[in-house]
């Protein structure tokens, strides 16, 4: 073809049907799905991506950076869920992950990087505002988050934590606290806050101490049920107690009480 500018006319153009089924082919990579190049082929990928030499001296159109900001902003679900379909399933390698761990070492993002990151997650901002995971994703989620799957799993103690809490003998034991202390936060002494009633030495502790399993071995613990153990607090104080600001976790807090 002699050299010179040509003009595309409307019969070369690509119908909307076309694209619209070469995105659904394109879609997780599904048209290359199988395949597998060979190490040649991949060190000459390499070799051109080095650098971005690719797209050196490349720019996009304003058009075209206006398209591609917008459906960043407003992604379709499909967009959003689709994502990743090539590599779903599939584990790197220990060698892979050393190497990526190696390239990250060091690096830091400037203030001004993470102020953007902020603000880009916050409200409407965040690419997820406004949607839901699709109700078989969540369930998927929650099986993998229980019992011993949780990362925060301890044998079961937080299981029956959660019982002895909300067995009545519990709630008894913590009315008992409020009245003797009359409802007033035994640190701050402010009076008709919300007030919670704190264990001295805590439920955990005496769980692991007295090897409890059930609900039965709870209700025989006089340890479990003894107010001297408790001690009223408003949120505020009960909180700091919790971060050890006053100092104090299994130990006596009678100094910290306020006649």
């Amino acid at each position: 073809m002699p050299k010179g500018v040509y003009q595309r006319t409307e019969k070369n153009k690509h119908t909307k049907e076309f694209k619209d089924e070469l995105r659904q082919r394109m879609m997780g990579n599904t048209y290359r799905r199988g395949t597998k190049l060979s190490d040649e082929q991949k060190e000459l990928i390499s070799e051109k991506m080095k650098g971005n030499k690719h797209l050196l001296g490349h720019k996009h159109s304003e058009e075209s950076k206006q398209k591609m900001s917008e459906s960043h902003k407003n992604p379709s679900d499909e967009t959003r869920w689709g994502n990743g379909k090539a590599t779903r399933g599939k584990h790197l390698s220990e060698e892979i992950k050393r190497k990526i761990s190696e390239a990250h070492k060091g690096f830091k993002h400037t203030e001004e990087s993470k102020q953007k990151m902020s603000e880009i997650k916050k409200g409407k901002n965040h690419v997820f505002y406004g949607t839901h995971r699709p109700l078989e994703t969540r369930i998927k989620i929650g099986k993998l988050q229980r019992g011993k799957l949780h990362h925060n799993w301890q044998g079961g103690l937080v299981t029956i934590n959660k019982i002895i809490r909300k067995c009545i003998n519990y709630k008894e034991w913590r009315s008992k606290i409020f009245k003797r202390d009359n409802y007033t936060c035994q640190i701050c002494s402010k009076y008709g806050d919300k007030i919670h009633a704190h264990h001295i030495r805590s439920i955990s502790s005496i769980i692991k101490h007295h090897k409890i399993n059930t609900l039965r071995d709870a209700l025989i613990c006089k340890e479990l049920w003894d107010i001297n153990n408790g001690i009223t607090l408003c949120r505020k104080c009960h909180k700091e107690l919790h971060q050890n600001k006053y100092k104090v976790g299994d130990i006596n807090v009678s100094e910290y009480i306020r006649n």
